[in-house]
C-alpha cells in the first residue's frame, strides 16, 4: 500500500487525553505531501490504482475464502 506516514519517531510526552504527540515537522511535511497527492490528478490516481490492485490481491474476498478453506480443512484434519 502506497500511504502517507507520520513515520516510527513520536515525542516523549503525550497530550492531555494521553494520545502520543508527533513532531511538528513530521506533521507539515505530511500535511504537505497529503496536498499534493490531493491536487495532483495523475498523482492521486497512480496511489489509487496501486492500492486498489493490492486490496484486490491481498484483501479481497476471494481471498479470505481462500484462507477460511485452509483454516477449515486443516481443523477437520484435527478432529478426525
Amino acid at each position: 500500500m502506497q500511504v502517507i506516514s507520520l513515520g516510527d519517531k513520536v515525542l516523549e510526552e503525550r497530550d492531555s487525553a494521553g494520545l502520543v504527540r508527533v513532531p511538528a515537522e513530521v506533521l507539515t511535511q505530511a500535511a504537505q505531501r497529503m496536498a499534493a497527492v490531493l491536487t495532483d490528478q495523475r498523482e492521486h490516481k497512480s496511489i489509487t490504482d496501486h492500492n486498489i490492485a493490492v486490496g484486490k490481491r491481498y484483501f479481497s474476498f476471494d481471498v479470505l475464502r481462500s484462507h477460511l478453506s485452509e483454516a477449515v480443512r486443516w481443523a477437520s484434519g484435527l478432529a478426525a
